[in-house]
């Protein structure tokens, strides 16, 4: 039964949830726009940008990818808004990234129950560039 107790528990866990996520985004998020005023992002958007122009992606996207593949999705999502990428880019990206994500905790998993990790961490690298890929051609069909 739901009841007002619920509500406020609710409530509560929502927002503690939210504040969580506020404190990784928010300092990414700027931290990423000051760079954009520098010579940083666009280094690093020449230096990507052959690889992921393959997935349809300007070369800064890189960022995003690298650090919600390696490190956190949630700080990806805070660099990916800084980036200004169209509703398209930001869908390949997610998709990727839904598909190579923290690529680093997940592996210290798989490796205490037993697997061979790097055979899936390269699988999983090697299926979020097809699937932007596919997005790519996908996209440049519209």
């Amino acid at each position: 039964m739901i009841t007002l107790e619920t509500w406020k528990r609710g409530a509560f866990n929502g927002l503690k949830t939210s504040w969580m996520l506020l404190k990784i985004i928010l300092p990414v998020f700027a931290a990423v726009t000051i760079l954009g005023h520098t010579p940083v992002i666009s280094w690093l958007s020449r230096l990507f940008t052959p690889i992921m122009n393959f997935v349809g992606l300007p070369g800064e996207a890189a960022i995003a990818f690298v650090t919600g593949a390696f490190v956190n999705i949630y700080v990806a999502i805070g660099i990916t808004i800084a980036l200004h990428l169209s509703p398209w880019e930001v869908t390949t990206l997610a998709i990727m990234l839904n598909l190579s994500h923290e690529l680093f905790i997940e592996s210290a998993v798989l490796k205490k129950t037993g697997i061979i990790v790097w055979p899936i961490a390269a699988m999983r690298l090697m299926n979020a560039f097809l699937a932007g890929a596919l997005m790519n051609l996908i996209g440049c069909r519209f």
